[in-house]
C-alpha cells in the first residue's frame, strides 16, 4: 500500500512546491536594490519631477474632483474601468496613513520595478510596473524626493471592484512569476544615442506600449507588434493609434498641450490628454527620442 502511495505524495509535495513558488513574492533587497547606486546618491526632487512628468505618474494618481471628502491632489482614487473591473489608483502623497510616506528607499523600487506591495503583497499591473522595471533606481528614486516633498494629504481610496477570477490577488504574483519580463533597459550598442534614449523613455518610464502595443491572450504586451495601436484599456475610451506609420514630427507635436489646446490632435476628455500636458516639461530632446525611436519600427 505505501509503495502505490508515495508517487501521489511525491507529486502532491511537488504541486505545492511549485504553488508555493508561484506566488512567493518577488521582492528584493536592500542590497540587490540599491546595488546600482553611486555610494554618495541622494534623490533630486528636481529632477524629480521632470521624470515624474515623463512617467505619467498624474494621469492616474490625480484627483481632479476637489472637495472636502477628496482633496485634489496626488490621491488617487479616480476610478479605472476596465473589462476586468474598476481599479482605483493610490494615494501617493506622503501620508503615512493612507500614502506612501515612511516608505523606505528598498519598498519603493520594490513596488515600481517589481509590483510588490510593503506587505508583501502584489500589485495588479493596472500600476505599470512592467515597464518602471526598466528603468534605472536613480530615476525612480528622484521621483520618490519629488513625492516626499509634497503636501501630504490623508484619504483613502476605495478597494478595487474586480470580477472573478481577476479579484484573486494571489494569481497576479503566479502571472508575474510567468508572464512578466523584470530584466533591466539594456541600450542597443548598434543604435545611436539618441534611439537608446529614446528606448528607454519609451519602454521604461513613459511605458508607451501599454496603451499603443496589441496584447496578447494573456495580457502581456505583444512585442512582435510594437505600437500598432491597441483596443481601450480604459472604458468608454477610443482605441489606442498605431504610431509606427506617423508622419516625422507627428509623435513630437502630440506631446505637448498645444495638441490639445490649439491644434486639437488630441481631445481634452482623452487619457493621452494627461500626458501631453505632462510632457510640456520634457525636454524637445527627448520627445524627438522617443520619436527617432518609435519611427525605426517598421509599419
Amino acid at each position: 500500500m505505501a509503495r502505490k502511495l508515495f508517487p501521489l505524495l511525491v507529486v502532491l509535495i511537488a504541486g505545492l512546491a511549485l504553488a508555493l513558488w508561484l506566488v512567493w513574492p518577488n521582492g528584493m533587497t536592500q542590497d540587490e536594490a540599491l546595488a546600482s547606486l553611486p555610494a554618495d546618491f541622494a534623490g533630486d526632487p528636481v529632477k524629480g519631477e521632470l521624470l515624474f512628468n515623463t512617467a505619467g505618474c498624474g494621469s492616474c494618481h490625480m484627483n481632479e474632483q476637489a472637495s472636502a471628502e477628496k482633496p485634489e491632489g496626488l490621491v488617487g482614487g479616480k476610478g479605472l474601468e476596465t473589462p476586468f473591473g474598476t481599479f482605483y489608483p493610490s494615494n501617493i502623497t506622503p501620508d503615512p496613513a493612507t500614502g506612501i510616506g515612511g516608505w523606505s528607499e528598498t519598498q519603493f523600487l520594490n513596488a515600481l520595478q517589481r509590483g510588490l506591495r510593503p506587505d508583501g503583497l502584489p500589485y495588479y499591473p493596472a500600476f505599470p510596473y512592467t515597464a518602471y522595471a526598466k528603468a534605472s533606481a536613480e530615476d525612480l528614486l528622484h521621483i520618490k524626493a519629488y513625492l516626499d516633498e509634497q503636501e501630504p494629504v490623508e484619504y483613502q481610496v476605495p478597494k478595487h471592484a474586480l470580477a472573478f477570477p481577476a479579484s484573486i490577488r494571489l494569481g497576479v504574483a503566479a502571472y508575474k512569476k510567468l508572464l512578466v519580463d523584470f530584466s533591466p533597459f539594456e541600450p542597443d550598442p548598434n543604435q545611436t544615442d539618441e534611439w537608446n534614449r529614446g528606448a528607454y523613455l519609451t519602454q521604461a518610464l513613459g511605458h508607451c506600449g501599454f496603451c499603443h502595443t496589441p496584447r496578447t491572450p494573456w495580457q502581456t504586451e505583444d512585442a512582435s507588434r510594437a505600437f500598432e495601436g491597441a483596443p481601450p484599456l480604459k472604458a468608454g475610451e477610443k482605441a489606442a493609434k498605431k504610431l509606427v506609420d506617423r508622419k516625422p514630427g507627428a509623435i513630437v507635436d502630440a506631446l505637448s498641450s498645444d495638441a490639445i489646446d490649439l491644434f486639437a490632435i488630441i481631445s481634452e476628455k482623452s487619457a493621452m490628454a494627461h500626458v501631453s500636458r505632462a510632457y510640456d516639461a520634457v525636454s524637445d530632446a527627448d520627445k524627438q527620442a522617443i520619436e527617432t525611436y518609435i519611427l525605426s519600427f517598421a509599419p
